[in-house]
């Protein structure tokens, strides 16, 4: 888990992860647009209580690759997807 990793909470609310510590094990997290209907709150999420649904650095270089190159094979191996 690190900054910017798109998250779920139990709850089924979408944020961004803004700030970790413990090592990546617990985080703060902002959420997106009105996802949080069900008013969570917690300043700190320990990693057990998340899902990394997806990390907006790996989106913007996956979309920036020339699509007949063969960057996407960096993408793919500097993000572990």
């Amino acid at each position: 888990m690190k900054a910017l990793d798109i998250v779920r909470t139990p709850k089924g609310a979408i944020g961004f992860i803004t700030e970790t510590k413990d090592n990546g094990q617990a985080a703060s997290i902002r959420f997106i647009g009105d996802t949080n209907k069900e008013g969570e709150h917690n300043a700190w999420w320990r990693i057990e209580q998340l899902e990394v649904i997806d990390s907006i650095p790996k989106m913007i270089a996956t979309a920036m690759c020339h699509p007949f190159g063969q960057g996407h094979k960096d993408v793919i191996s500097n993000f572990k997807i």
